[in-house]
């Protein structure tokens, strides 16, 4: 039988837009979030170099009921975040330029997103996108971040130039195998970097919600012969005091964080009517898995290493209130202030 592990391919993205698919190797970036593939299913063995304390061995065994499976060795390595088929299709959702022509084509978006190959188009007032970053990334502003940009443009990288949305609600929807399974709230900071997702059971769009059914039943059409998972990113704004919708902005053509989230809640959580996943960065201060159990029960779970560079916290409660006031509790109790 061939010895077969999976590696948490982070580089999707840049593997696909330059056509690079060998050479696959552990290293910080697919170590940094390898072990949602146990959660969230304990049968695979996770192909990596990285060496997991007995504390979180322990606290794995626990949380999933099985340990945690590795292995720096293997005949094959298999892509868990997305795989390198149907590369055409899925350059064409992924490539947020394309992706912005194709739905101003269909009559899905309304604005149309000016692509620029010159420095004179840089200005003040617009946010810029590279239209390859990974998901959340490759947001820019100018003149804050001219160097950056005015390399892209060298580098004959077009940048895609909109108006900046005054956002006040960031959510997703997850497809799998051409079925919507997900919808999901997203949080975002003011650089567009991911912190958390809300999986709220009572989630809803409102006076949007037909409006942004039409668009996702048209994207699943067109994306019809893609086998795989993909979520639509999406968001609601205030323009002139009055709320809107942009029905979409990028497309993930792989596993995300929230497919993590939703997939978790799923699997860990069903008796829960929402949970909140939150990413921080490591500042952790007099720590144990069993003190944090101590403070919150089961309604607050650090599910990534205590030494990895982003830590993963689950947190649950009746209410978003509730949600809310245990993150502050955590925050003040268990993370340094930078």
């Amino acid at each position: 039988m061939e010895d077969v592990s999976w590696i948490f391919n982070s580089d999707f993205e840049q593997r696909l837009f330059e056509q690079r698919f060998h050479h696959i190797h552990s290293n910080k970036n697919t170590q940094e979030f390898e072990y949602f593939i146990h959660l969230l299913d304990p049968n695979l063995t996770i192909f990596t170099n990285k060496k997991y304390s007995d504390e979180y061995n322990e606290f794995i065994l626990k949380l999933s009921g099985a340990e945690l499976k590795t292995t720096s060795k293997s005949s094959l390595i298999i892509n868990w975040c997305g795989d390198y088929t149907q590369l055409e299709l899925k350059s064409k959702f992924q490539n947020k330029a394309i992706l912005a022509k194709t739905l101003k084509d269909q009559g899905l978006i309304k604005s149309t997103p000016e692509i620029i190959t010159e420095t004179n188009k840089l200005e003040d007032g617009f946010l810029y996108k590279y239209p390859k970053s990974l998901s959340g990334g490759g947001h820019y502003f100018f003149p804050r971040d001219k160097p950056r940009l005015h390399k892209l443009l060298r580098q004959n990288e077009p940048l895609i130039k909109e108006k900046i949305y005054k956002r006040f609600l960031d959510f997703s929807a997850l497809v799998e195998s051409g079925v919507q399974i997900g919808l999901y709230q997203n949080i975002i900071d003011d650089y567009f970097q991911y912190k958390g997702t809300i999986v709220d059971d009572e989630f809803s769009l409102g006076e949007f919600a037909d409006e942004y059914e039409f668009v996702v039943s048209k994207i699943r059409d067109l994306s019809k012969d893609y086998l795989g998972v993909f979520s639509i990113d999406s968001f609601l704004y205030l323009e002139a005091g009055e709320k809107k919708l942009y029905p979409a902005c990028e497309m993930n053509m792989r596993k995300t964080m929230g497919y993590t989230a939703l997939k978790f809640k799923e699997k860990y959580f069903k008796g829960n009517s929402k949970i909140k996943m939150i990413l921080v960065r490591n500042t952790l201060k007099d720590f144990s898995y069993l003190r944090l159990e101590e403070s919150f029960g089961s309604n607050v779970l650090l599910i990534s290493p205590t030494d990895n560079r982003f830590l993963v916290f689950i947190i649950t409660g009746n209410n978003m209130t509730e949600i809310n006031e245990r993150e502050s509790q955590l925050s003040s109790t268990f993370l340094k202030r930078l």
